[in-house]
């Protein structure tokens, strides 16, 4: 599955593990509205839904850029997540 992290989610980064870039663009792409607490990205892991996944080395390397207040790009990113454990499929 492909993921693109937005200028506006980059724009919009509320600085928390609920409402980071990646988490905005997650929520975005899986269609999970404005419940924060579905989704939480750490450093090398996304929960969605209590299903944890490991991130791809691009997107361990984005949310460190993020973390370190470098300055980021919209970016596109490949996950191979099997997504029917949280029940999205």
């Amino acid at each position: 599955m492909k993921i693109t992290v937005t200028q506006e989610d980059i724009d919009n980064n509320g600085k928390s593990i609920h409402n980071c870039p990646l988490a905005l663009c997650l929520k975005r792409t899986l269609k999970l509205g404005e419940d924060k607490y579905r989704i939480a990205v750490g450093t090398k892991t996304a929960t969605i839904n209590g299903e944890t996944y490991q991130l791809p080395k691009t997107l361990i390397n984005f949310v460190w850029d993020v973390d370190n207040k470098r300055q980021v790009k919209p970016q596109t990113f490949e996950v191979n997540w099997d997504l029917s454990r949280s029940c999205f499929i």
